[in-house]
């Protein structure tokens, strides 16, 4: 049985806001409902080609009637043959612009489904996930997907291998959260994320040329000032940077200090947060020579030169959703040092066997190579 839960018109515009520049083509909705990210869409691109399915003939009847230009019809995205069948869906696969999905966010039972991509390999994920795997395929090249999907499957093992594929053949993102209530009799939390198909096969094969590996030395630190032991920033006062301290990607001027401190930061480094909802901005690029001491919710990555750090901050955008699926908890999110090295390991950041000396009661200093 399907779960359906329409996107309400706020969200609906939200998550049209974060779609920049489109290519030409058309503008997609597999699972349309009311139709509300289609209208949102269309307020802002209204001389596009809109196309807009879903297995309710309810549904695909009210928005044919209310929107006859359009490109309309019934079908089950999840089934091939449904698909197969749909004059709509033939019409536009390869061309679709921009795909906006709010997939069913259940199937009661809890079973796995079965998706088959255009590389041919069979992959096992939850339904969420699997409309996703099913909805790129119509993509263009240099497509953009924009979707809302429960939470849990950016960090669930049985969604990992769809997650992986969307990482490999294209760019995906994490975009933004909503809580438990955001939809309609719906209790799920959810998020919404970007995918941009790649333009061409990132499997280029190169001739001729020796490939050498660029290797950069990072430094992993666990800040541990408390936030209720720190003042003010008063004179003579050593800064402490929270998480509240990292906007747009840098360290705004704390408002708190320490009069004196066993550990400091120096830049260049990259800070992290190790609790609180995953922001992408408040990752923090730190080039000052200034020294700063870390309260007990930030991690640095501390790096040689303010270009490897540049580049490590590069490195945690692109793969950003590989760095939230390892931030856990049932209230406020947060990620351990173990799940951090994990999460950069699987970047291509290798952890050296010195991550042994780390004490949970001390400042956590980890040496780390990164691999580019």
């Amino acid at each position: 049985m399907i779960d359906a839960h329409y996107t309400p018109p706020s969200i609906a515009r939200e998550l049209i806001s974060h779609v920049g520049r489109l290519l030409p083509g058309s503008i997609a909705d597999f699972a349309a409902g009311g139709g509300e990210l289609l209208l949102q869409a269309a307020n802002r691109w209204p001389r596009r080609e809109f196309a807009a399915c879903d297995i309710s003939r309810q549904a695909v009847a009210r928005l044919s009637r209310e929107r006859p230009e359009w490109k309309i019809g019934t079908c089950d995205f999840y089934s091939s043959r449904s698909r197969a069948a749909s004059r709509v869906l033939r019409s536009v696969r390869g061309d679709v612009a921009l795909c906006l999905a709010n997939p069913p966010f259940s199937y009661r039972g809890g079973e796995q489904w079965r998706v088959v991509p255009a590389t041919g390999t069979s992959l096992f994920c939850g339904p969420a996930m699997a409309f996703l795997l099913n909805a790129v395929e119509y993509l263009r090249p240099g497509g953009q997907l924009v979707a809302i999907v429960p939470a849990n499957a950016l960090r669930s093992a049985k969604d990992e291998a769809a997650v992986n594929f969307l990482n490999e053949s294209g760019t995906l993102k994490l975009l933004d959260s909503y809580p438990r209530g955001a939809f309609p009799n719906c209790t799920s939390q959810t998020v919404s994320i970007s995918y941009h198909r790649d333009r061409v096969s990132r499997e280029v094969e190169v001739v001729g040329k020796e490939v050498r590996a660029v290797r950069v030395e990072v430094e992993l630190t666990r800040g541990s000032t408390p936030m209720h032991s720190v003042l003010p920033l008063g004179a003579g006062h050593i800064p402490v940077v929270h998480t509240s301290d990292l906007r747009n990607n840098t360290v705004q001027r704390p408002n708190h200090g320490v009069t004196r401190a066993n550990n400091v930061v120096r830049g260049p480094a990259v800070l992290v947060p190790r609790v609180g909802k995953p922001q992408s901005d408040k990752v923090a690029i730190y080039t000052a020579d200034d020294p700063v001491v870390l309260s007990d919710c930030v991690f640095a990555i501390r790096c040689a030169s303010a270009g490897d750090a540049l580049y490590v901050l590069n490195i945690l955008l692109a793969n950003w959703v590989i760095l939230c699926r390892v931030y856990h908890g049932t209230c406020a999110p947060y990620i351990t040092i173990k799940d951090l090295v994990g999460a950069l390991h699987g970047m291509g950041i290798h952890v050296c066997a010195r991550s042994s000396e780390v004490h949970s009661n001390n400042l956590q200093q980890i040496a780390a190579t990164v691999v580019i």
